[in-house]
């Protein structure tokens, strides 16, 4: 008997050194999980390259609201104009048509300027 008991000992021996590395192998597994983790939840440092793009993207929105703003006072004040000159002299809505025209001109023309100047600084500005 005491030879089966032995190796019934060697066994559990055998079982609780393989607990033991499965168990050290989860411990090491939970802490790179854990690392990984935390990096994720950290803020990132501001990276040069995303902060460009993010004023490129900021100056595009601001550029295109003016636009928007240009053309669509242009396109409201001017028929304005037109109403209240007709009002004066009580003349059909000539003056109205005629000015809503040129209030879409003077739209166009204002955004078509917005559009083709060159981004950036002037030259010779500091």
């Amino acid at each position: 008997m005491a030879k089966g008991e032995k190796t019934h000992d060697r066994s559990a021996a055998d079982r609780d050194t393989g607990r033991d590395a499965e168990a050290a192998s989860l411990d090491l597994r939970l802490a790179r999980l854990s690392e990984a983790l935390d990096r994720r939840q950290r803020p990132s440092e501001p990276n040069e390259d995303n902060a460009e793009t993010s004023r490129q993207s900021i100056s595009a929105a601001n550029l295109g609201f003016r636009a928007l703003v240009e053309f669509v006072t242009a396109v409201v004040v001017a028929p304005l104009i037109g109403w209240q000159i007709d009002a004066w002299f009580k003349t059909a809505p000539i003056f109205l048509i005629v000015f809503l025209i040129l209030g879409m001109l003077a739209g166009l023309v204002n955004v078509y300027r917005i559009a083709t100047r060159p981004s950036g600084p002037a030259p010779g500005s500091r």
